[in-house]
């Protein structure tokens, strides 16, 4: 058959073997590297530089990583560990609210029942599958009663030391 020649690769080339992010996290493991032959030779638990470096780093897999941090807190630039950089950019509030209204997302895809029901002290709307029979032993509705009449009898108490000054 053809006989195969050995290929050689030029530096352009061989430098195109490998990606972007990857080179550039080679040139921070060498200067990590650098680094650690120039520190001292013991580290503790507590030693700051290396609790910062742990506590900067950014994993993929991290849940929390789009709603915590910045990017320049994380020592890493934008767009750099898949989180996006655009919800990073965001302040406190906005990332509080983006959260509430994800979680309202959520809550609002999972099919509820579409009749009228009873409230109960938590909130939660009766499933899709609900009959609409209520089964309970009457707790919520004393407990909703015994409430409103506390608060009513707080607000009539208070009435009345207002109209005594």
């Amino acid at each position: 058959g053809p006989e195969r020649k050995p290929v050689e690769l030029t530096e352009q080339q061989m430098e195109w073997g490998i990606g972007v992010v990857q080179k550039r996290q080679q040139r921070v493991d060498e200067t990590s590297i650098l680094e650690a032959i120039q520190a001292q030779f013991s580290r503790t638990v507590d030693d700051p530089e290396l609790d910062k470096a742990q506590r900067s780093a950014v994993h993929w897999d991290d849940p929390m990583r789009d709603f915590v941090g910045s990017s320049a807190e994380a020592g890493g630039e934008a767009g750099e560990g898949g989180a996006g950089g655009k919800s990073h950019k965001l302040g406190k509030k906005e990332r509080k609210e983006q959260e509430k209204a994800l979680i309202e997302k959520t809550i609002l895809a999972r099919r509820t029942y579409r009749g009228s029901f009873q409230p109960n002290r938590f909130g939660i709307r009766p499933g899709h599958r609900w009959d609409g029979v209520d089964r309970s032993n009457g707790f919520e509705k004393d407990l909703f009663q015994s409430r409103s009449a506390n608060a009513e009898r707080r607000q009539e108490t208070f009435a009345d030391s207002i109209a005594h000054m």
